[in-house]
């Protein structure tokens, strides 16, 4: 219990944080400068296999924008991690020709503090289904232990009843009293 307490805990944080992020507002932004970097960042990516060719790339932009006047500069990709990641070099540089092309991209800020900014919300699919998981798995376990208390106070009840000599007790067997056997 105490583990999946822990999990749901951690998921309600992430769940925290995905729905403060649906009030993000967009604004258009400038590229500012773009670099790709050889390896994920703190990003494991199981799409890309382990060969020196196919290491993850990530392509990392600084991006500025206006809000309220004020001129803000962001390069979070997520609030996890800092670039998007791709599995060869040759999809990285297309990534950086594009942006370049563009001169611009969408970006989501914090409506309070628009300091804070990512180029792409948190998706929920993955989130939803795990906190459903844990949650149906957490009240599979508190009805399977409500059962089981209930099924012991019953057999408690009928043993102490037995115990206490009790004619009219039934044991697990179905037979009456502690000295059933003499009386069939």
């Amino acid at each position: 219990m105490v583990g999946w307490l822990v999990f749901l805990a951690y998921w309600s944080f992430v769940a925290r944080a995905w729905f403060e992020q649906r009030s993000y507002l967009e604004v258009t932004a400038t590229v500012k400068e773009l670099r790709i970097e050889r390896g994920s960042l703190g990003r494991v990516s199981n799409q890309c296999s382990n060969r020196n060719d196919r290491l993850p790339h990530s392509v990392l932009c600084t991006y500025t924008f206006e809000v309220g006047g004020k001129r803000y500069t962001s390069d979070s990709w997520n609030h996890r991690y800092a670039g998007e990641v791709f599995c060869g070099e040759e999809a990285a540089q297309a990534r950086v020709a594009e942006l370049r092309a563009k001169g611009t991209l969408t970006a989501w800020h914090h409506p309070r503090q628009p300091s804070i900014a990512v180029r792409q919300k948190e998706e929920a699919s993955g989130l939803l289904f795990v906190l459903a998981v844990l949650v149906l798995s957490g009240v599979g376990l508190l009805l399977l232990f409500l059962r089981q208390r209930r099924v012991h106070r019953a057999y408690q009840a009928a043993f102490d009843a037995w115990a206490a000599g009790s004619p009219g007790a039934v044991s697990s067997s179905g037979a009456q009293g502690p000295d059933s056997s003499a009386r069939l």
